[in-house]
């Protein structure tokens, strides 16, 4: 795969089994929507998720720590956590 947004800040893309791709970062599935046309093709997944990446996703270093931050988790090293249970700095601690 080249070198793009999704594998610059860590993401994967995998196959669900009912045949739908979903964005996975740390073994935690970021972006889920079997009802979504755009996720039945790999190539249209792709770009889809390109394009939610490069609207909802940041990097950035917090107190010594390198971030991913997404709509719905804070990335910090192999660790997600949920934004609606963790502010950054519980996570940090």
């Amino acid at each position: 795969m080249n070198d793009n947004i999704i594998t610059q800040l860590g993401y994967s893309i995998e196959k669900s089994i009912s045949g739908y791709y979903r964005l996975v970062k740390n073994n935690k599935v970021v972006y889920d929507d079997s009802a979504c046309d755009d996720l039945n093709d790999y190539d249209t997944a792709l770009a889809f998720f390109e394009s939610y990446l490069n609207e909802y996703a940041k990097a950035y270093e917090y107190k010594g720590h390198h971030v991913v931050e997404d709509e719905k988790f804070y990335h910090i090293g192999e660790d997600s956590y949920c934004k609606s249970e963790w502010t950054l700095d519980e996570a940090i601690d």
